[in-house]
């Protein structure tokens, strides 16, 4: 169009009107052009800040990392572990990771799904078998130096398919690898329920050399019955102990015959064997205790159990030995109860497991049935796992424990990790339970439960009258993430909250593209220099038309 009016404007001079017209528009759009660049420069200086100094992620911290918002380098690492920050050496040391291998590690970035997604990453707080993204956790409690940790699979923390993470990664002593997260110090190991490298047993104190002697070679012992029941049931197994004492000057080598029999008469068959042989060689001056088993005889009456030292083929020689044993008739017991603790007469011990699902006869915690719920009080909802609670609202979460059992289960402790709750909600009444502030954890005196008996306790919290809009922790997506979590011995309750005007941003900047500074600078860079150019355009045409404009009036068109 511009070009049109220029080339006919000699041969029509009515055109200058159309081409005033064109240029007061060229003049509007030169001005939006310019408010345009101002803004988008701007914009590039904001975005170069950005560049210079990044952001760094709010509430770094969390309650549940073993070091309270992690660590900057593996110098800062060491120095935690050498200053005992947060009983983080203890952790290590259970794992035979020492701060000499800390020191040694390099930094890497893992991911969630490495080694087949047997990573497993260890907190302070219990998430349940199921994360708060419908991943399975895998976990399991581990006791440290009488605190107790817990180990979960680290992809069920995963909102997408994976999650990156910055690590320290080293071996041990004996060559077992390990990682340890930078944002949380959390310890990260490979597989389920590793156990701590064995200690190396000392080696045995080798056996003193034999030593040669020149004094003539004679057989002599004395002996001595240091253990023997006084009565004993007729053809009943009873255990003994004869010790004898080598006061002669050779070495009784049980593969050259030396042996213990049988007295009063010689090799009497009285005790079910005539022989009693030597567990090891005896040297001159030393004593040996013989443990054997033998066998009562078959007719009640009194008998010596009486022996003396031999050396087969060759000659019995030495003092013997012997105590009185009186065999009688046994009495016949009255039916016993093979598990006192079970009620009624049980004639096996296979009958005394407490229930089917004890692993042993003192397994009673198997028996116990555990359940938790949760309850709206101000919505009127019996049931509020997975419901939406408004601010304001009162909660009371019912902790229950049933004996299924057939033994009385004592002293079990109920207690309740509060900190995901806390995070939205106040504690109102808590039934007589202590609460540590410093852990965020409810506590009662621990009770008895009785078979068939069922406890409860209950707790009551309130929701913030303003729910916070607190950012999700850089350490713990699970921390501030509008759903209140708590778990009960592996029953987990989840009240969700309705999200403000900054967590809806939050969730929502959470799926854009993650671009990242850099790449941002280099768009708006492209942005910017579209946007100059076409303004560029507009003043230089709006500077031609207005030399067209004064041309044509001092020339009047010719």
């Amino acid at each position: 169009m511009f070009q049109k009016l220029i080339t006919n404007l000699p041969f029509n001079p009515s055109l200058i009107n159309q081409v005033s017209f064109y240029a007061k528009r060229i003049k509007q759009e030169e001005s939006l052009r310019r408010i345009g660049l101002i803004f988008v420069v701007l914009a590039m200086f904001i975005q170069m800040f950005a560049v210079i100094a990044p952001p760094e992620p709010t509430l770094a911290a969390s309650s549940n990392d073993i070091i309270r918002g992690g660590f900057a380098n593996v110098q800062q690492a060491t120095l935690h572990c050498l200053n005992n920050a947060s009983d983080f050496p203890k952790i290590l040391n259970h794992y035979g990771i020492s701060c000499d291998n800390i020191a040694k590690a390099r930094t890497v970035t893992i991911r969630s799904t490495d080694h087949g997604g047997q990573l497993y990453s260890m907190g302070r707080h219990a998430r349940g078998p199921v994360g708060k993204n419908n991943k399975p956790t895998d976990e399991y409690a581990v006791n440290i130096a009488g605190n107790t940790y817990y180990m979960r699979r680290l992809a069920s923390f995963d909102s997408g398919a994976s999650s990156t993470y910055k690590a320290l990664s080293g071996t041990t002593a004996n060559g077992t690898p390990f990682l340890v997260l930078y944002n949380c110090g959390n310890i990260v190991l490979v597989g389920r329920n590793q156990t701590p490298p064995p200690q190396k047993a000392p080696a045995p104190t080798p056996p003193p050399p034999p030593t040669m002697s020149t004094i003539p070679k004679t057989n002599n012992s004395s002996c001595e019955v240091t253990s023997v029941p006084g009565v004993i049931n007729k053809g009943e197994s009873f255990s003994a102990t004869i010790r004898v004492k080598n006061s002669g000057t050779t070495s009784w080598d049980p593969s050259a015959g030396y042996t213990i029999g049988s007295e009063d008469p010689r090799d009497n068959m009285n005790w079910g064997t005539n022989r009693v042989s030597l567990p090891k060689a005896v040297s001159p001056s030393s004593s040996l205790d013989i443990n054997a088993s033998f066998v009562a005889p078959s007719s009640p009456g009194t008998y010596q159990f009486s022996w003396q030292m031999l050396q087969t083929g060759v000659e019995w020689f030495g003092s013997s030995c012997a105590k009185p044993v009186t065999v009688v008739v046994p009495k016949i017991p009255p039916p016993t109860d093979a598990c006192t603790d079970i009620p009624g007469n049980q004639q096996d011990s296979s009958e005394c497991a407490p229930c089917e699902e004890s692993e042993t006869n003192t397994d009673v915690a198997s028996c116990l049935v555990l359940a938790k719920t949760a309850s709206n009080d101000t919505q009127a909802i019996k049931d509020a796992n997975g419901t939406t609670a408004n601010a304001g609202d009162q909660i009371t979460y019912t902790l229950s424990v049933t004996n299924k059992g057939k033994v009385e289960m004592k002293d079990f402790v109920f207690d309740e990790i509060l900190v995901d709750v806390l995070e939205y909600a106040d504690l109102q009444t808590n039934e007589g339970a202590k609460f540590n502030k410093e852990t965020g954890t409810l506590t009662w005196q621990s009770v008895n439960i009785q078979p068939g008996e069922t406890v409860q306790k209950a707790f009551v919290v309130k929701v913030k009258p303003s729910i916070p809009e607190t950012p999700k922790s850089a350490s713990d997506p699970t921390s501030y993430d509008l759903t209140m979590t708590n778990v009960f011995h592996g029953v987990t309750v989840n009240i969700h909250l309705p999200p403000g005007v900054g967590k809806t941003t939050e969730q929502v900047v959470t799926t854009l593209p993650s671009t990242g500074p850099g790449t941002s600078v280099i768009i708006g860079f492209f942005l910017t220099s579209i946007v100059a150019y076409f303004f560029a355009r507009s003043r230089l045409i709006g500077k031609e038309l207005e030399i067209i404009r004064t041309d044509f009036a001092q020339t009047g068109g010719v």
